[in-house]
């Protein structure tokens, strides 16, 4: 009889993958990045909320919104990528 079959082996090996790309210092690095980001965008968006009377808004919209503007930022090519200033 067989240990693993050859399903067993195709896991283990995605598995190893996915280990090995989160321990390289690169990924490490952009979910920092994009963790710090949102934090500070979610602070100067409460800040302006509150500086402003006439408007108020949820905390849930304030995280959703800055949510969707970090991926908007993530998705729209940038000048810097491509080497020009």
């Amino acid at each position: 009889m067989k240990a693993h079959c050859c399903n067993c082996n195709l896991v283990v090996n995605h598995f190893s993958c996915i280990i090995y790309v989160y321990k390289t210092a690169k990924w490490k690095i952009s979910i920092l990045v994009g963790v710090l980001q949102i934090a500070l965008d979610i602070i100067a968006v409460h800040t302006i909320d509150n500086m402003m009377e006439s408007v108020t808004l949820s905390d849930t919209a304030k995280v959703v919104m800055v949510l969707i503007l970090f991926c908007i930022d993530k998705m729209l090519p940038s000048s810097r990528k491509k080497g020009v200033n």
